[in-house]
């Protein structure tokens, strides 16, 4: 992670509005925000600052949140290794979001403006946004990597284990 005061910034001067918050591992939108389509950035206190963690866009800020709340909560995804994944990432989430963190944002209802805008904000933040999973570079990312490489040599471990003892039980003593 990089020294936080190099991202650090203040949302309203930038235009942002503040959309809602984070507290014990839920996500709560205001209510005058749920509906709207926005750009939203989670900001985390650190150092005294307040910093970017992850951008993100949306068509509605109610049902992107609410899909947030579950994959937090450890809704089931198909697969077993998917799941694990998404619970990896989700305990990452909350691990760096830490006890709060706020939601700021604007409505932008035209979608290629709200692309554009997305866009732009990840490659001025890129290096900050430990929580955009989809950025190579992020710390999210890299710590989803690692754990990916463990389940990777436990699975492999696990399978020339139960290939030993398949081989032990068809040839008998």
């Amino acid at each position: 992670m990089l020294p936080v005061r190099d991202y650090a910034c203040d949302a309203a001067q930038l235009g942002f509005h503040h959309l809602g918050t984070y507290h014990g591992g839920k996500f709560a939108i205001d209510r005058a925000f749920r509906r709207l389509p926005a750009i939203y950035v989670w900001m985390i206190e650190a150092d005294g600052a307040e910093v970017p963690v992850r951008v993100g866009q949306t068509r509605q800020l109610a049902g992107r949140f609410s899909s947030y709340n579950g994959w937090l909560r450890g809704r089931q995804w198909p697969g077993e290794r998917r799941n694990a994944r998404e619970q990896e990432k989700a305990r990452l989430t909350k691990l760096r979001l830490g006890a709060a963190a706020r939601i700021v944002g604007f409505s932008v209802p035209d979608e290629e403006v709200r692309l554009t805008i997305e866009s732009g904000l990840l490659q001025l933040w890129r290096p900050a946004l430990d929580l955009n999973f989809e950025l190579p570079d992020s710390w999210g990312r890299a710590s989803v990597r690692d754990w990916s490489a463990a389940y990777d040599a436990i699975d492999r471990a696990r399978d020339r284990r139960s290939g030993a003892d398949a081989f032990a039980s068809t040839n008998g003593p």
